[in-house]
């Protein structure tokens, strides 16, 4: 036969510097009944007592966080276009080809060009 209990104790002061936060103390305890004859316990006692100190805590502020890495991204993709802006890489060729500056090339591995 085994028996469990858990009793609540009140809420506990907090110290000066830390911020009120809800806490509970749980205590639990357990006694198991055995027939002496028959097991041998070697382990010491047949009664268990934990007191466990639960707290609630406020999950952290993501908005910075999100708001943070939403501009460092778009600051990132704005370095990445002025970069390859600079290096011509917008540039379009179709009105010099239409003028007739420039020859189109030979797209590489074309059998016919």
């Amino acid at each position: 036969m085994a028996s469990y209990t858990t009793s609540r104790c009140p809420q506990e002061p907090l110290e000066a510097h830390m911020s009120p936060q809800p806490r509970v103390v749980v205590q639990s305890s357990a006694r198991v009944l055995y027939e002496v004859g028959r097991y041998w316990n070697g382990g010491g006692g047949a009664q268990l007592q934990v007191q466990t100190e639960v707290e609630r805590l406020e999950p952290p502020n993501l908005l910075p966080l999100v708001l943070g890495g939403t501009g460092g991204g778009l600051v990132l993709l704005l370095l990445a276009a002025l970069g390859l802006h600079k290096v011509g890489f917008f540039k379009r060729r179709y009105k010099d080809l239409m003028a007739g500056e420039e020859t189109p090339a030979a797209p590489l591995g074309d059998p016919q060009g």
